[in-house]
């Protein structure tokens, strides 16, 4: 299966529940001079001509999702 998480552990993206064959090539950042030799950071995604077309960047509409945006799109009062 696979299901992505937030910090906050609320679904992002897949579901739980339902498995899935997934084949994704990643691409990372790493410090030539970094002496450990730590991948740093996700840059993106490299998909292949040959993947089918799908909507990768579409979020679940579940409640705790429409919370979030809602909570995001408060702005704090100033004191």
């Amino acid at each position: 299966c696979l299901a992505i998480y937030d910090q906050l552990d609320n679904l992002i993206l897949g579901d739980p529940n339902e498995s899935k064959d997934v084949e994704e090539y990643i691409v990372f950042e790493n410090h030539i001079l970094s002496s450990e030799g730590i991948w740093r950071r996700m840059h993106g995604k490299l998909i292949p001509y040959w993947f089918p077309p799908s909507n990768l960047h579409s979020k679940p509409e579940n409640d705790k999702a429409i919370s979030v945006e809602k909570m995001k799109k408060k702005s704090l009062p100033n004191i």
